[in-house]
């Protein structure tokens, strides 16, 4: 949403939302509102306002704009596409998984990823797969056990050249 039409919708939808809350609605508000949720569809803001009024009671406090999209949808900058922040969180746990297991730096372990195809692919797949549980069942400790138990299966299958180390 970055248009008038949805501007007039978005605006119309934090003026309840105050309304409902008890909150004034000022120009500052709607400016910070409208920063941090342009980039998401106006349908899937209106959605999670609705969820929140709907489980609102007298304790509840004003939301924050955060709580109105999903959590994957956090931009870095509102002109940059937004970044799926689990995946990157994930991509750094196994690539650190393996810099250990292999025992190699960070930079290394780049330049073998560059050089080994099929490593690469099992990582890749090692993350898709992490990904998916994290999205059906939130992230555990687990989840990070199996990252280092996988890439210790990975270390074995994947022999390493001499060079690397």
């Amino acid at each position: 949403m970055d248009n008038q039409r949805d501007y007039y919708n978005f605006k119309q939808l934090i003026s309840r939302l105050c309304e409902t809350m008890g909150k004034p609605l000022t120009d500052e508000l709607l400016e910070s509102w409208w920063k941090a949720l342009r980039h998401v569809d106006f349908d899937v803001v209106a959605s999670h306002v609705e969820r929140f009024l709907a489980r609102a009671d007298e304790a509840t406090k004003f939301p924050r704009p955060s709580q109105m999209r999903p959590k994957n949808l956090v931009p870095a900058d509102p002109d940059q596409p937004v970044r799926n922040f689990p995946r990157d969180y994930w991509r750094s746990a196994i690539v650190d998984a393996c810099c250990k297991t292999f025992m190699v730096g960070f930079d290394a372990m780049e330049q073998i990823l560059i050089e080994d195809a099929q490593l690469a692919a099992s990582l890749r797949a090692l993350l898709d797969e992490v990904c998916d549980q994290e999205a059906r069942d939130g992230r555990t400790v687990g989840q990070h056990r199996y990252v280092q138990r996988r890439a210790e299966e990975i270390h074995r299958t994947h022999r390493l050249p001499a060079e690397a180390f």
